[in-house]
């Protein structure tokens, strides 16, 4: 099964998308894939889960009742059953079984179907990731029904952008489903060009509706909330994030861009001026209580109160345990548990998108800031946008070197760029030599850290060390990839994880999700690293043979041999090559 970047990237790609400028109603959902697909659209886009949401923002619960909840299908017992009922999944589109006699409803005939819903992925089948968050299950609700619509219900559909609905449409159930578009005022809008825009009338609940849609698209910046209205009553119908899954198309020019204009992606945020100290933490247990007392010691501090420290613990018991227990000492502190191991830049990403200062630390938890570290960075950053500086590193190795991972930078700047790649090591390198082009850096000439150097650190670690494959072939993109790129958008990182507790106190609940939701993170790539991805597996054995990442099938065996004789020249050749191939 491909990844569900593979899938989002093939169907974008297909269909002329263009998630780096959006400008179009169908750019932008696409873009939301990528920046905005959080754990509570996932919530809202489970059948079962936003009663939960709907009871929350509504205080009542306008969805259709639920009779019954499965786990598997074999749970399912029709005498449990009204006469009449909707049987359904509760995680995709298009999982539906209406029944209307119980009586001559043959389960085990569906039971085969039922079985292939529970056994689908459809975040990653589909290319929408909301719906990965989702744990499958089998449910039954009433089946709805209305004098006046006889054949079908209506379906009211609410186009909500940045909290306000802005259009609607009608689904009649016969096969004109989001055609006829309307305002608010019951004007029709000509998108379609359809010609059948005076077709339909608003319902008697239309302000109603208006109302709760309202209410309920208010936490997004984008969302569709569609309603029936069954005997003067109104139902919710579901929670809609990429309609059509982003890939709709309208008849009538400009429409696209006309629609797209009501949504405001509203990146830059207004921060408070301050400073966040963003901390990673993996099996740091023996050296955080150090850490954490490095940063409460800030001279800094001591005359400002406008600075927090958040620490994100990257899956690790034994590092949460030890937090716990000390966490009462601490002002200011937060702590956010991710439900399994991600790495340090997915965690590093989740802590700093939490942070509510404009000017962010970040550095690991084995780390030790100099008493006067902040103090320093405020008063001489100047208009820089990212500061690094110099550490001193003590245990095994010690030496005076110049940070890369512990920086200072402006979080409107990291909002941005986009934050850190979701690689297992070298992502701080990559998104220095990426906001260097275009970001104002500062480099003070002072030892304001110390660094621990010990067995656990990615650079100590066999697989991650300076010497390792994985790190050269890192190294090798950011010198022949991100060196190149001279714009803000060269490179998007898709900032959503694993779902993460806030541990508020040392008595917080907290259990491992029993559900292994999948890692999220990806990366966007522009269309020169895209070609480069396509075609990587015809050019993979050649470039990589010659670039030293250690292939071992056997064509790539036989081609390092061949070279061995004139490596280096070889070498000069192939990176021409990989530049040309960039390029291309």
């Amino acid at each position: 099964m491909p990844s569900i970047e593979q899938t989002i990237l093939s169907k974008i790609k297909a269909s002329g998308i263009n998630i780096v400028a959006p400008k179009t109603i169908q750019d932008k959902i696409n873009w939301l894939k990528f920046h905005d697909s959080t754990p509570l659209k996932g919530k809202c886009a489970d059948k079962i889960m936003v009663h939960d949401y709907v009871r929350l923002v509504l205080g009542e619960d306008i969805c259709v009742p639920i009779v019954k909840v499965y786990d598997s299908v074999d749970q399912i017992k029709i005498s449990e059953l009204p006469d009449k009922f909707v049987m359904k999944a509760n995680h995709g589109y298009n999982m539906n079984i209406i029944c209307k006699d119980k009586n001559s409803f043959d389960l085990e005939k569906v039971k085969p179907q039922l079985k292939k819903w529970l056994e689908t992925n459809f975040g990653i089948e589909s290319g929408q990731p909301h719906y990965a968050y989702i744990q499958p299950k089998i449910f039954v609700e009433e089946l709805l029904e209305d004098d006046k619509q006889k054949e079908s219900l209506f379906d009211y559909k609410f186009w909500c952008f940045n909290g306000e609905p802005k259009l609607w449409t009608i689904n009649d159930g016969h096969g004109h489903g989001d055609i006829m578009y309307y305002d608010l005022e019951g004007n029709p809008v000509d998108l379609y060009a359809t010609g059948a825009n005076d077709k339909y009338t608003k319902p008697e609940g239309f302000d109603k509706m208006i109302e709760y849609a309202k209410k309920l698209s208010v936490a997004f910046k984008f969302v569709r909330v569609d309603f029936y209205e069954v005997n003067g009553k109104i139902y919710l119908g579901e929670l809609t994030f990429t309609p059509g899954n982003g890939l709709f198309r309208y008849k009538k020019p400009g429409a696209a861009e006309q629609v797209g204009a009501m949504l405001n992606l509203g990146e830059n945020k207004n921060y408070e001026p301050g400073v966040s100290i963003c901390l990673t933490a993996y099996n740091v247990q023996d050296f955080i209580e150090e850490t954490l007392n490095s940063v409460q010691n800030q001279t800094w501090f001591k005359t400002h109160d406008n600075w927090e420290m958040i620490v994100g613990i990257d899956g690790c018991m034994k590092t949460l345990e030890k937090v716990r227990s000390i966490m009462g000492k601490y002002k200011h502190l937060k702590v956010f548990m991710m439900q399994s191991n991600c790495g340090t830049y997915v965690t590093t990403n989740t802590v700093m998108a939490a942070a509510k200062y404009d000017g962010l630390i970040r550095f690991d938890c084995d780390d030790i800031m100099g008493p006067t570290m902040v103090e320093t960075i405020m008063k001489e950053k100047g208009d820089a946008d990212y500061v690094y500086f110099q550490m001193e590193n003590f245990g095994k190795r010690a030496g005076v070197t110049k940070t890369c991972g512990q920086v200072w930078m402006r979080h409107s700047v990291f909002d941005e760029f986009g934050g850190y790649l979701p690689w297992t090591c070298s992502a701080d390198a990559e998104l220095e030599t990426r906001m260097k082009h275009v970001a104002k850096t500062k480099y003070i000439k002072k030892v304001l850290m110390k660094r621990r150097v010990h067995g656990g650190n990615l650079t100590r670690q066999k697989g991650t060390s300076y010497t390792s494959a994985l790190r050269g072939e890192n190294n090798r993109y950011v010198s022949t990839y991100s060196r190149t790129i001279r714009t803000k958008q060269g490179a998007v990182i898709v900032r959503f994880t694993n779902s993460y507790t806030e541990i508020v106190n040392k008595d917080t609940p907290f259990t491992l999700s029993k559900n292994k939701f999948p890692k999220l993170d990806m990366v966007y790539m522009n269309k020169t690293e895209w070609k480069l991805k396509r075609d990587a597996e015809g050019e993979k054995l050649k470039f990589s043979s010659v670039l030293g990442s250690g292939h071992t099938s056997d064509k790539g065996k036989a081609y390092r041999s061949v070279l061995s004789k004139n490596y280096i020249a070889t070498k000069r050749e192939a990176a021409e090559k990989l530049r040309t191939f960039l390029n291309g």
